[in-house]
């Protein structure tokens, strides 16, 4: 049941986002639309670029201390996951992207997984 709920969220998020960029051209223009989509795909490059490389850096001075980085580790691949998700055109990916980038939300989903995992 779990696995097609996945499934129908997954191939439905496309034509929902086709959707919402559809209507928001229609409202905003189609200009503006476009403006907005080049917009962030470039402030996804630039955060993931400078969380990356801060990100790299903890899990260099972590390893450095003789500890092992998987806080920072999993943080990477939210950091990743969210400016993939900023690169992809529409609100929903872009929202998503962005609630992956902030930090206290990344830290509150890695609580999450991991009380999950225990």
């Amino acid at each position: 049941m779990k696995l097609l709920l996945a499934v129908t969220l997954i191939l439905s998020l496309p034509i929902l986002e086709l959707y919402l960029l559809m209507h928001s051209s229609a409202y905003f223009g189609v200009n503006q639309t476009l403006l907005f989509i080049v917009v962030s795909a470039l402030c996804g490059i630039f955060v993931l670029r400078f969380q990356g490389a801060s990100n790299i850096k903890k899990m260099r001075l972590t390893l450095s201390q003789g500890g092992l980085p998987t806080g920072a580790l999993f943080e990477s691949v939210f950091i990743l996951v969210g400016g993939i998700a900023l690169l992809l055109p529409g609100f929903i990916s872009d929202a998503v992207g962005v609630m992956l980038l902030i930090p206290l939300v990344r830290r509150y989903m890695l609580l999450m997984f991991f009380r999950r995992l225990i």
